[in-house]
């Protein structure tokens, strides 16, 4: 991106929106050349997968990368610390706040990416594969990451050539899977963000997620609320087992489990039609026996989803039914105190609401000027998703934001449509291109949000 190819019709437009649209242009040309130093960092990423709150290496690999671009690093270890299996202290927080500097240095948009992968094996027959043992990144984080890196060079870029109307926050998070760490990478950004004195002059936050159910070209986005809540509901039951000659006689907590799922599903599944919530198990797991053992313990998740702001009060309601179900099926078919019941509830993520429709629109503004046949769509989605965290209030300030879903499926070119978390989970990296000028375009569309054409 050189001043050549713009700074002159840059100097010669008639208004701040047709110097941006200019701007962004290059943008998506420079995007293009970068292309393969992007994708090099995404396969190098994907290659070496790391846990959140394990992404020693991946945090340094970020780190390094943006001090050779001459990016200010606020912060290089942010969150909880790590220790070795000697007590010895290894990390003290592997998120990474950094900071390109801008013409306006009183106002600032972040931008951000997480960095942590899945305790999954890989399909061995992916073109790009994990080195490592159980351990993938089969959600997407390598591709977020190494957009958001892309993103930084070109931002850095237009600040050397003071083109760059703002400070950009760039926002490397760790523990938005939360495998590793039970505490929300989101959160741990946020409390640093507020102790360096960073976040007070952040107007917007923005975030992306790479979507392989959709083909390249899509982008979601909506107003209201995107993304649901998510959190868990543990129930373990306990008791004696025994052999199966006993099945009948005995409390068998198989048999329990099965009615208890039979009945919740049976409460459940009317609310998920009605796009309201997602409240299921995947499975019930027992210690290891014989196939002549009857359990004496077993341990299912049910995972709560609510497509409501008031997600608090719903989780409640549903913690009673459950709560309900699992008495009354465990008196059935047990005597008093043959059986004890636990029940943990973990309220995990808020939904994602987009308040600011201004917002929605810069997103959807950008998706059109940098990707090419932009198809846009506004679903609701029940995944569970921590940016949720970015636009709540937190200490008396709430600041908005905007999350995109971003297409990445391209059947024709071996990468099809599917779901997230699978052993055999790709996309196309040419998505990187679109995700990193999508950054960049939210940027420069946002430092005219409220200044007329």
């Amino acid at each position: 991106m050189t001043v050549e190819n713009y700074k002159g019709n840059i100097e010669n437009a008639s208004s701040d929106k047709e110097k941006i649209n200019l701007l962004i242009k290059e943008v998506v040309k420079r995007a293009q050349e970068i292309q393969p130093e992007i994708k090099a960092l995404y396969e190098d990423f994907h290659e070496n997968p790391e846990l959140g709150g394990q992404e020693i290496e991946t945090s340094k690999k970020i780190a390094d990368y943006l001090e050779s671009l001459d990016i200010e690093i606020a912060d290089s270890h942010v969150g909880i610390e790590k220790k070795d299996d000697n007590d010895k202290v290894i990390s003290t927080g592997t998120g990474v706040i950094a900071i390109v500097h801008g013409l306006d240095r009183s106002r600032s948009v972040a931008l951000r990416a997480d960095i942590d992968a899945l305790p999954v094996d890989e399909d061995p027959k992916n073109s790009v594969k994990s080195k490592k043992e159980h351990l993938m990144h089969a959600c997407g984080h390598d591709i977020h990451t190494a957009a958001l890196l892309g993103a930084a060079k070109i931002l850095k870029e237009l600040a050397d050539k003071g083109e760059l109307p703002t400070d950009v926050v760039l926002l490397f998070q760790p523990s938005e899977e939360k495998t590793f760490q039970k505490e929300s990478g989101a959160v741990q950004m946020i409390k640093k963000l507020e102790e360096l004195g960073i976040r007070k002059n952040i107007e917007a936050f923005f975030g992306q997620h790479v979507t392989p159910s959709f083909e390249m070209g899509k982008v979601n986005i909506k107003e209201g609320i995107q993304v649901a809540s998510s959190g868990e509901i543990d129930i373990t039951l306990k008791t004696k087992g025994g052999h199966v000659a006993d099945v009948y006689e005995i409390p068998n907590v198989n048999r329990i489990f099965s009615e208890i799922n039979t009945k919740l599903y049976d409460i459940f599944e009317p609310l998920f039609k009605k796009n309201q919530s997602i409240v299921a198990n995947t499975r019930v797991d027992y210690p290891r026996g014989g196939y002549n053992i009857v359990p004496s313990e077993g341990k299912s998740t049910w995972v709560v989803r609510i497509s409501s702001e008031n997600y608090k009060k719903i989780s409640k309601d549903v913690l009673q039914q459950i709560k309900e179900v699992v008495t009354s099926t465990v008196e059935k078919y047990s005597n008093k105190d043959e059986v004890s019941v636990k029940i943990d509830t973990r309220l995990g993520y808020r939904p994602i609401v987009h308040r600011d429709p201004a917002l929605v629109n810069i997103v959807r503004d950008s998706a059109k000027q940098v990707i090419k046949d932009a198809t846009l769509t506004d679903n609701f989605l029940a995944a569970g998703e921590d940016f949720s965290f970015y636009p709540e209030d937190f200490r008396g300030k709430q600041i908005p934001g905007a999350f995109a879903m971003v297409g990445s499926a391209n059947p024709e070119n071996g990468f099809p449509i599917m779901n997230h978390h699978t052993n055999n989970f790709k996309v196309d990296p040419d998505v990187l291109k679109d995700m990193a000028s999508l950054h960049v375009a939210f940027v420069l569309n946002h430092s005219i949000k409220d200044k007329s054409a």
